[in-house]
This record gives C-alpha cells, structure tokens and sequence, in this order.
C-alpha cells in the first residue's frame, strides 16, 4: 500500500496553528444559519458544523476520533457552547446531517460516476507518471474539480494500482512484441555472468563517469559507440512509451542487479533493460559533452598561464628595451644636430646586441601583447585533437538559431581532418569568430590562408560556447537538447489558453489581458516611486540606472550581545542525528523517500533507515563508518542499499523543501528588530 503521507490526500495536521485555526475552522454566520436549520439543539448544532468544517478541510467526512481536540475546542468556544453541555457524535444524526452538508456545498458522493471519472483521470495519467502517489494525487485533483466526495484512501490505491499495472503490462507487451528474437536474445546475455569477470554486461550500463580527462573521455566515446550500435532500431521500439516513463523504468532497473531483473515477466524485463540502454545513451552524450566542455576550458586556462609565464620570463628583455627607448630619448634630448643623434643611437643598438636582435626581441614581445594568449592554445590542443574529432563524429549537431556558419565550419574541419597541410584556404565563413580569433588564424595581412590547427582550435571554442547557451543542440542528448522541441505547439497552447487564465485570474481574450497588465504594471510603479524617497538602499542615477548601494554594517549593542550569550546558554546541545529526529517529527521529511518503484517502503522501521542513511551521507562518513557508530544495530549493506534503492537527488531536494517551508512558518522573518528596542538582535 503507498504512504498516505507521500500524497495530496487530505488529512489533519497533527499541529494547527491559531493562524489555520482562524481562516480555516471559524463558523462563519450563513454556515451559523445553516446548521440550526437542519439541527436542533446546541449539542446537535455543534456536531453539524464540526463535520461541515471538516469537510469543507479535507474532502470527506472524517470519523470523530480523528478530528483534533484543539478543532472541536475551537469551534465550541465560537459557537459560546458551554463545557457542561454533553456532546455525542450518534451516528443516525451524523448521517443526516451528512446528507445536508452534501446538499449544501453542492457535493456528490462517490458513486459510480466518480469511480468513471477517478479511473479516466488515472488511465490518461499512468501513461506519462508511473508513482502511485503521483496517480492518487490526480485522482484527488479531478474528484474536486467534479465536486465529488473523496474516498477513503485505500480505495484510491487500489484504484491505482489497478489501472497502473493495467497500462504499464499494455506497454510491456506493446515493447516486447516489437522485438526480433535475435533482439531478445541479445537482451537476454546483457543478464548472463561472465565466468571470467564474475560481473554481467548490465553492469556496463550502470558504470558513472570518471573524472574528465582525455583518457575516460575515450572510454565514453566507446560506450558511446557500443550502446548506440547495440540496438539501433531502440527509439522505434521504445516509440509508444512515454519519456518519463522510460526514465521511471531505467531508474528502477539501475536499482537491481543481473539476477533480480530476472524475476520480472518477460515483457517487463525487456523493457527495463530497453529504458536502460536508451536513457544510458542520452546521459553517456551529456557526461560526453560535459567532458568536452571541461576539456576546452583546461586548454584556455593553460594558455593564459603560458601567457604569464612567458611574459614572467621576457621581463628581463622588456626592461632591456625600456632602458635602450630612454637612452635615446635622453640622447634625442641632450643633442639638436640629427646627424650626432643619429651616431649616437646606432652605437647604442650596436653595444646593446645589434638592430637585428633587437627586433627579435621587439617582435617576441608584440606577439603576445594585449592579452592575446590564443596563438600559445596550440600546445595543449594537440593531445586532444584525434579525441575531439572523434567526439563531433559521434555527436549529431544542429544550430538553433538562423546562422548556422558554425555547423557549416564543424563539417569543413571534418573533411579537412586527415589533411597534413599547415595552412588552409580562407573558403568557410568565420563570421562566429572575434576580431581578435581572426587575426590570430590569418598567415599574414592580406593573406587567404589561414593557421589550420589554429582553425580547429578556434571551431571547437566556439562550439564549447554555443552548446552552453543553447546556440547550438545535440541530437538524443537531455541537458544539450534543442529546447524548441520541447515546447508546446501555438495549436496545443491555444486549447489550453483559457484554463491556465483562469487559473491565474487573468483575461483570456488579447484586450483585456493587455489592459489589466499594464494597470497592474502601473499600479506597482506608482508604488515603488511613492516609496522610493524614503528608500535607502536603491539609488537612481541620471541616466536612469538604479544602483544597490553597499551595504554597511552596523555596530552590535552590548545589549544585542547579552541577549545573544543568554540565548547560546539558555539553547540545549542537541546532536545531528537528535537534529534529524526532531525536523522529522515536525516535518516528516522522511515521506519523500521510498523504493524507484513507487510502491510502499517493505523496511521494518524505514523513517528510522532513512534518518540514519542520510545521517552517514550528510555527513561524509560512509556506510562504513556509519554502521561502526551504531554499535552493530545496523549494517554497512543496510546503509548502502537504502541509499541505492530509496533515495535519489529529486527526493533530497523535495525533503529539503519541506523542511525550509516549515521554517518559514515560524514567524523569524515577521518580527524584525526594531530601532531603539533594547532586546535589538542581529542577524
């Protein structure tokens, strides 16, 4: 069964602040009016307005126990019922008065129609999510946009799984009768282990990247090429299964080993193995391009720094030729008759070396002025050369933009590769490039050829660049895909145009829309300029730029400080792990996490497993080190598995918000402290 806390299902919370008390169990007067039309007697009043509250809180109709006793305190004081009054919740009374407050808010019960409407919504959904909670939460969605009393909630997962089992085998079999049985056959020894390795071929797909150098960025191209080349019809095969699907599925499978992914039916099997192969080739591109990004900043970072070392180097030389320039302006100075002068000056160059070396000088010290280091990137492209080509042969790239010159110079360099020539013609269109590139890949001024290696260099750069700001996308790649691709057609927007409206209280017809806009816009604008005078943290210069000023610190008060070392004694030592319990108790931030599958945790006490596996993580000890603190209560496995199987980064980050969410409600943020208030605190 799923966790009800891992859903949207309504509930109690089991601590309701006076603020949720005020807006949200306050008896309002119709209500007032309403429930002594239907009810008779202060006892019976008060029974009908709990449950009505309730309701209008969660949904359904909650049994008595389950309704907290600060509620019922709450509504009792408002209605000015007496504590002597007796108060019995009969169950003839409450279904009658049930039967009214559905009349009331305008609320079927969940009947044949809301199970018709509950099962489409979850049909329709199951084919993009594939979490149980995921799917309940739909159900609820629906059943509350068709004003439909909610379920219990056991009815709901039972639903879902259901039909959630129903779709996935639809999908299985779609997948599996799609393949040849040479196909199966080759899925089928992915599964098989090696006598020699020990280790089955599965395991190739599960290994993470290395660090990024030139050699693991080899070893990528070659996974590259097996798993692209180890099914090519894949994309055609996987074709009715959704992508998040498929990335449910290869999360799911990367959990297990060799012999537990055969457990599964054959249809099943197959599809994991083929969401495996399929999503591997899609992050085996992004952790290639990665690499390659990484590997072409390295080569600019070492260029600069052969800049400064030869700079560091010609320093001698520079003051050499600093000291020649000031002697002849000293002899310039000291003489009117050119002739001495020029005497003068031809003695000093020759005592100083000879005019001839002198220019050598002079021309080694010009070809790296101006920052220009791009002429030194030569020297640490060359190991990388054969690997980048290989790399933009592997890779399918296209521009998203208009100007495509650079995928037009990525495929010149591609026939140029085997060429030995050190120079090529001026024939491809650089517009891409700098001024500063430019120069650097031109031979001479006037020439029409250009440096090729530094060609290739200056392409690659480029490319680098491009793929980072999105200029430039790869085929069958996440992170470095066309975004275009995944936008909504206008035809699909405009279907869903007036629904998101709505949603936000906008206009859907252009007009009104514009018109409501700018009055918004200006009605904040007439704020911010009303409050500007008396804003002292944002200046406006004359040209209309708004400045942030700099933010100066203010002196703590002695009294700021006593209180701090009053409350640093006051506050009680609490270890991480006593930390992790007590957020857990008022968040229940341990909800998020559960198996890739979606089903129910199967641990014997898995809130306590999650709080001490994110304990030995969080804090860098390992499983290891972990279970040696715990005195033998729990093993390193035990640890590690639970990290492997239940807890991955969008989990962490849902967990994360939950606890900074509950923190904020803690009115930190409300008070802040006032001037002149001798209880001042700091931040």
């Amino acid at each position: 069964m799923t966790s009800i806390e891992r859903t949207a299902y309504p509930r109690f919370k089991q601590n309701i602040s006076k603020k949720e008390l005020a807006t949200i169990y306050t008896v309002t007067h119709e209500e007032n009016i309403f429930a002594h039309r239907i009810a008779r007697g202060e006892s019976s009043v008060f029974i009908c307005l709990v449950m009505l509250k309730s309701f209008q809180r969660l949904g359904y109709f909650p049994r008595p126990k389950e309704i907290p006793p600060i509620v019922l305190q709450h509504i009792q004081s408002g209605l000015h019922i007496p504590d002597e009054v007796e108060i019995k919740f009969n169950s003839k009374v409450m279904y009658r008065h049930q039967k009214e407050i559905r009349q009331y808010l305008q609320v079927s019960t969940f009947g044949k129609d809301a199970l018709h409407v509950a099962t489409k919504a979850i049909y329709k959904a199951a084919y993009v999510m594939d979490h149980p909670p995921d799917l309940i939460n739909v159900a609820i969605e629906e059943l509350i946009k068709g004003h439909y009393e909610l379920p219990a909630f056991s009815t709901l997962d039972r639903l879902v799984r259901r039909v959630r089992t129903l779709v996935n085998n639809q999908l299985c079999h779609t997948v599996m009768n799609r393949l040849s049985n040479q196909e199966k056959h080759k899925l089928d020894e992915l599964l098989r282990t090696s006598q020699e390795t020990k280790h089955s071929s599965f395991n190739y797909f599960k290994e993470l990247p290395k660090s990024p150098s030139i050699s693991h960025m080899k070893e990528l191209q070659n996974k590259l090429d097996f798993i692209t080349s180890f099914m090519s019809n894949i994309e055609e095969v996987l074709k009715e299964v959704p992508n998040s699907k498929v990335k449910n599925f290869a999360l799911e499978a990367l959990a297990l080993d060799a012999s537990e992914m055969k457990d599964f039916t054959m249809a099943k099997r197959y599809t994991l193995l083929l969401s495996v192969i399929y999503r591997s080739q899609i992050i085996t591109r992004d952790h290639l391009i990665d690499m390659f990004l990484k590997r072409i900043a390295r080569i600019h970072k070492k260029g600069k720094e052969e800049l400064a070392l030869l700079r560091e180097k010609q320093r001698s030389i520079s003051e050499n030729l600093i000291s020649i320039l000031s002697e002849v302006l000293h002899t310039t100075h000291m003489h009117d008759d050119t002739n001495i002068i020029g005497s003068e000056i031809t003695e000093l160059f020759e005592r100083r070396g000879g005019i001839d070396s002198l220019q050598q000088d002079c021309l080694a010290l010009s070809s790296y002025n101006g920052n220009n280091y791009l002429p030194l990137l030569e020297k640490f492209y060359n190991s990388h050369r054969k690997t980048l080509f290989r790399l933009i042969s592997l890779l399918k790239l296209d521009s998203t933009t208009q100007d495509d010159s650079l995928i037009k110079a990525l495929q010149f360099l591609l026939l140029n590769e085997n060429r030995r020539v050190e120079h090529l013609p001026t024939s491809i269109d650089l517009s891409f490039a700098n001024e500063q590139w430019k120069q650097t890949l031109r031979v001479g001024k006037g020439s029409n050829l250009l440096y090729r290696k530094r060609l290739e260099i200056c392409i690659f750069s480029y490319l680098a660049s491009e793929l980072k700001t999105g200029d430039v996308s790869v085929q069958g790649s996440e992170k470095y895909a066309d975004y275009r691709k995944q936008l909504l057609s206008w035809e699909e927007c405009e279907l869903l145009v007036k629904e998101y409206c709505k949603e936000l209280n906008f206009p859907s017809s252009p007009t009104q829309f514009v018109k409501q806009l700018k009055q918004n816009l200006t009605s904040v604008a007439n704020t911010v300029d009303s409050n500007y005078p008396n804003n002292g943290q944002v200046m406006i210069t004359e040209d209309g730029e708004p400045i942030l000023k700099r933010f100066v610190r203010k002196t703590v008060s002695i009294s700021s400080k006593l209180l701090e070392k009053e409350i640093t004694q006051r506050l009680p030592e609490r270890t991480v792990l006593d930390i992790l319990c007590n957020v857990e108790h008022w968040t229940h931030w341990t909800k998020h996490f559960g198996p890739l599958s979606g089903s129910d945790s199967k641990l014997e006490d898995p809130t306590e497993r999650y709080i001490v596996t994110t304990f030995g993580y969080g804090c860098n000890l390992g499983p290891t080190q972990t279970a040696k603190h715990m005195r033998n209560t729990i093993t390193p496995h035990m640890l590690s598995f639970v990290n492997r199987r239940h807890i991955h980064i969008p989990r962490l980050n849902a967990a994360l918000q939950d606890v900074l969410n509950q923190y904020h409600t803690l009115g930190f943020f409300a008070h802040p402290p006032k001037k002149g208030n001798k209880t001042e605190t700091t931040n």
